[in-house]
C-alpha cells in the first residue's frame, strides 16, 4: 500500500484514492484483533466494576486518564495502560489528600503520595506494594535507564525468559486490577 502525498495550497494531503486502501487495511487489522480486544474487554469489565450511575473523579485529568486507560487496555497498548493507570491513581490520591488538608499533595511525587495515602489508610498494604511496584516499572519506561538495568523491560523479559510484550501485558493487567480494586474499594463496591 503506497500513500501518495499531494501538494495543495502549500499543504500536503493524502490522495483521496488511497483512503479506500487505508480503510480496507484498518478493517482487516481490526477484524484480526477483535477476539483479543473482546478478551481484554471482558477482563476489564470483571476487574473494574463501576456503579451504573458513573463515578466521581477528582478532576478532568483523572477522568480523561481513566477513559483512555480503557481504550488502551482493550487495544493492547500495555505501556500506555500502565502509564495512564498510575496517572489516574496519582490524581485520585493527590486530590483526596489535598481535600483532606495536605497542601503538599499538589507538588508531591507519586512515591510520597503513595506513602502518605497508606499512612492515612487510603491505600491498603497490598495496594501500596502493588502501586510502588508499578511506579518503579513506570519510571523505568518513562525515564532513561542504561541497557539491561534491573528494572528495564528488556532485563525483566530476559530474567523471566519471555517476550517483552508478555511482560508488559502482565504489568498492564496488574495495573488494571490494582486500579479496579482501589476505585471499587473507595466507592464501597468491594
Amino acid at each position: 500500500m503506497n500513500c501518495i502525498l499531494e501538494e495543495s495550497n502549500g499543504q500536503q494531503m493524502i490522495n483521496q484514492t488511497n483512503i479506500t486502501e487505508l480503510i480496507s487495511w484498518l478493517e482487516t487489522d481490526e477484524a484480526a484483533s477483535r477476539k483479543g480486544r473482546a478478551d481484554r474487554l471482558s477482563h476489564l469489565l470483571q476487574v473494574v466494576q463501576l456503579p451504573e450511575d458513573g463515578i466521581l473523579f477528582r478532576g478532568e485529568t483523572s477522568l480523561r486518564s481513566f477513559l483512555e486507560i480503557r481504550l488502551c487496555y482493550i487495544h493492547g497498548l500495555y505501556l500506555a495502560t500502565i502509564l495512564l493507570s498510575l496517572a489516574c491513581i496519582e490524581w485520585e490520591i493527590a486530590g483526596r489528600l489535598y481535600e483532606e488538608g495536605w497542601k503538599k499533595a499538589k507538588g508531591a511525587t507519586l512515591e510520597k503520595l503513595l506513602l502518605k495515602a497508606h499512612k492515612r489508610d487510603i491505600l491498603s498494604d497490598a495496594e501500596l506494594i502493588t502501586f510502588q511496584h508499578l511506579r518503579k516499572i513506570r519510571n523505568s519506561q518513562a525515564h532513561f535507564r542504561p541497557p539491561l538495568s534491573e528494572s528495564t523491560l528488556t532485563r525483566r523479559a530476559v530474567d523471566r525468559n519471555v517476550l517483552p510484550d508478555d511482560v508488559l501485558m502482565a504489568d498492564a493487567q496488574q495495573a488494571i486490577e490494582a486500579l479496579g480494586s482501589f476505585l471499587g474499594r473507595r466507592m464501597g463496591l468491594f
